[in-house]
Order: structure tokens, then sequence, then C-alpha cells
């Protein structure tokens, strides 16, 4: 009983593995505190490379407005 438990819990943590798909693409996007989406950009987000070794998107936040426009009151 207890090597058939063992057993059942040994393959549950293979088959859920935490961030399975990273690649170094992955890692690239969220080192530059950008956000990856499986699917397209929301529209206040700007596609800026590949996520999940190319099968999803790296989307960064949109700039409004640049420094010197936000400076001058």
């Amino acid at each position: 009983m207890k090597i058939s438990c063992f057993l059942m819990l040994v393959l549950f943590l293979s088959c859920f593995q935490m961030n399975s798909g990273a690649g170094l693409d992955t890692m690239k996007c969220v080192r530059g505190k950008n956000n990856c989406h499986m699917h397209r950009c929301p529209w206040f987000f700007v596609l800026i490379s590949t996520c999940y070794s190319g099968k999803g998107s790296c989307c960064q936040k949109r700039r409004w407005f640049t420094r010197s426009h936000v400076n001058n009151v």
C-alpha cells in the first residue's frame, strides 16, 4: 500500500511540473519585467518578442507619454 501511494505521488509530481514550458525566451522576457501571454497581447500592451519557445507573446506596457511630456506642466 505504501509503495503504491509513493508511486502515485511521483506520477502526480512528474505530470504537473511548474513552468515546464519555460525556455530561454521566457526567462529573458520575465527578466525584462514584461508579461508572457499565450494569446495576443491586450490592447494596452505592445508585442516585444516571444515566450514559451515561440508559442506565446512577450508583452510590454505601452508608454502613453514620454518623460518630457509628463514633466512639462
